[in-house]
């Protein structure tokens, strides 16, 4: 099952450098016994051999090397995943020869795809050879751009279900792939998607969705606001609709109500207030004026002890917090003064053995000027003081700050204390005036007329709708933020459309649908040279657009029109098309195809067709201006086919 293939350089000879991707060798390696191999080369490789040869088996390892992220029992059958322990397949990327193998009876890479030696996970080497192909990685929209999903990422494993027809997925373009996935694939083939799907193109949708979601927050919040302002207040002025003004106007009108009911109150006091003192119980008691006056100085040293309670505790306060940072500068203090002891009593040992190699050390004189170990200059008594002149200074910066702590502590006691006498005198004070007070008031309680309770409740109910209003009104202000918020937010998007706009210039959609168009029909024509009456069906035609994409043959789709070998010729001419795009400007294919041919489609024996579908791609890839590309295809047949490299299956053992 081998064939010699040539070297990357011999086979591409003058052709242009084009990132293109084919398979040069693949082996599989057995838990026991020899490997098995099989070579190919650039232009049309043919797997032929009855059923149950292997052919697909190795069509599905090479997907499965390739990154199928499925369990080896799975991707190619629990018999094969059993018998061999891993596969490897010799690529040439971009004119750049790469090893790849998988490893899965290897717990530690059965999920790894090892590259020339390298361990990577699958996402690393999708990464790594879509950039050696120079595709570029996007995130497309799935169905409605502006719907709540997510865009996903347009990776390897997508586009390659377009290069890999599988035995059994001969019935849509890429089987069980979404039409949105579908969609995007062929924009990246023609080169469109980077373009359409850009950065801006996802920040823009990103920003004006945000905006709609602004908008709808906005008007239930003022619904809701509405609703719940109805049930709390009951205003006139806000009748129909809550609006600054209004609230404004509903706060002032409150406003004067509580200065009325307060001047009312004031009336009735004084009313009281002279009621009271002319009791008889009061006639030699204290006059008016005296009250009055004892009743502004009652409530200005109520004040007083206000403040003066505010005050003693911020001292207090103060007090825990410096007497915290003194306790630290002490610690500190105590450590820096045993560090200068201890310096003290070390300064004076001297090296008497060698640290290297203990012998004694005689010691020169010092009358050299030099230390004898680091040649350095020394004082006349042969020591330093600059560390210990550094820890004494450091020690006295330590104690001068403890003082200065000290003195803070003391003066801050000291206002403590005048705080505390002056609370006391306050407390005095005040017993002092209730006291003389004492007869007004009990004098009052007994003729104490019910309206003032009145006018206190009716002062406490405006003064609670008053700051239920201005409750409302903060909660309206929301909405100005809001609208800020929508505002920014459509700049954004106004800087984005025009910077689309003039990416919009570069895409084209009937350029690029008349490319899949034409290599379409292209292949028909072949077929239809090779084989006249082959093609029964009119022209197909490609149309490609922003969020969808459509194939008809005439007026019609494609799928209400064929049976099982015009499926079979349409499925061919598909491909056909994707291989054209190769080396094309700004398109992005990267010249390699695998078919795996079904026996029958829709009843028809397919081998009758195997030869003749394949020479248009035999004719296309042997043209000598063309990059290295290659078909891999599998089937029973491929009778006398010529130009063709041909690996013969015929043991039947899977």
């Amino acid at each position: 099952m081998t064939v010699p293939g040539k070297t990357a350089s011999e086979l591409s000879g003058n052709r242009p450098q084009v990132p293109t991707l084919w398979v040069r060798e693949m082996v599989r390696f057995p838990e026991l016994g020899s490997e098995d191999r099989i070579k190919l080369m650039p232009g049309v490789n043919v797997l032929v051999g009855a059923p149950n040869t292997g052919k697909s088996r190795w069509l599905r390892m090479l997907d499965y090397v390739l990154g199928d992220d499925k369990k080896p029992e799975e991707a190619f059958g629990e018999d094969v995943a059993n018998r061999y322990k891993s596969v490897r397949a010799v690529i040439i990327v971009a004119g750049a020869e790469w090893t790849i193998e998988r490893h899965w009876k290897d717990e530690k890479q059965a999920t790894k795809i090892t590259v020339n030696g390298e361990v990577m996970t699958r996402d690393s080497f999708t990464l790594k050879l879509m950039s050696a192909l120079q595709i570029p990685m996007m995130h497309y929209p799935q169905g409605n751009p502006y719907g709540t999903r997510s865009w996903p990422e347009l990776g390897w494993r997508s586009i390659y279900r377009h290069m890999y027809r599988r035995q059994s997925f001969w019935t849509d373009l890429a089987d069980k792939q979404p039409e949105s996935e579908q969609h995007a694939c062929l924009l990246q083939f023609v080169g469109i998607a980077e373009v359409l799907f850009s950065d801006g193109y996802a920040k823009l949708v990103v920003s004006e969705k945000k905006i709609q979601q602004l908008q709808n927050q906005r008007e239930y919040f003022i619904n809701m606001l509405q609703e719940v302002s109805k049930e709390l207040i009951d205003e006139k002025e806000l009748g129909v609709a809550l609006t600054p003004d209004s609230i404004a106007q509903a706060v002032k009108c409150h406003e004067d109500e509580v200065a009325v009911s307060q001047n009312k109150r004031d009336s009735v006091l004084h009313l009281l207030l002279d009621s009271t003192m002319n009791t008889q119980s009061l006639k030699n008691g204290p006059t008016k004026d005296v009250v009055e006056k004892l009743s502004r100085e009652l409530a200005m040293m109520r004040d007083n002890e206000e403040s003066n309670i505010v005050a003693s505790q911020r001292t207090a306060e103060r007090i825990t917090e410096i007497q915290t940072h003194r306790n630290l500068i002490a610690e500190e203090l105590g450590r820096m003064e045993r560090a200068v002891d201890a310096g003290t009593l070390l300064s004076d040992l001297k090296i008497t053995h060698c640290p290297a190699c203990d012998r004694t050390v005689d010691r020169p004189s010092i009358e050299s000027g030099e230390c004898f170990l680091c040649h350095r200059p020394v004082d006349a008594s042969g020591k330093s003081d600059s560390a210990v002149t550094r820890l004494k200074f450091e020690v006295d910066q330590l104690r001068a700050e403890l003082q200065e702590t000290d003195q803070l502590l003391e003066m801050l006691g000291k206002e403590q204390a005048r705080l505390c006498d002056e609370h006391e005198r306050i407390e005095a004070h005040i017993g002092r005036l209730q006291q003389q007070l004492r007869p007004v008031r009990v004098a009052a309680a007994s003729v104490l007329p019910p309206e003032l309770a009145v006018f206190d409740q009716e002062t406490g109910r405006l003064h609670e709708r008053i700051a239920q209003l201005k409750r409302v009104r903060s909660a309206l202000d929301k909405r100005e933020s809001l609208a800020a918020e929508i505002e920014a937010n459509k700049k954004e998007v106004a800087a984005l459309q025009v910077e689309l706009e003039q990416q919009s210039v570069k895409i084209n959609f009937e350029t690029a649908g008349d490319l899949l168009t034409d290599g379409m029909n292209t292949y028909l024509n072949a077929i239809e040279a090779i084989k006249p009456k082959s093609w029964t069906q009119q022209p197909v035609d490609f149309v490609l657009r922003d969020r969808t994409f459509a194939v008809r043959i005439g007026q019609r789709s494609w799928r209400a029109k064929l049976g099982g070998t015009l499926t079979l010729f349409f499925m061919m001419a598909y491909h056909y098309a994707l291989m054209t795009l190769t080396g094309k400007d700004r398109c992005h294919y990267p010249g390699f195809c695998v078919l795996d041919f079904p026996p029958q489609l829709d009843g028809v024996k397919v081998s009758d067709s195997e030869n003749f579908v394949l020479e248009p791609f035999v004719r296309m890839l042997a043209q000598s201006d063309k990059p290295p590309m290659q078909v891999i295809a599998a089937g029973s047949s491929f009778a006398s086919i010529e130009g063709a490299n041909r690996i013969q299956f015929t043991k039947i053992w899977i």
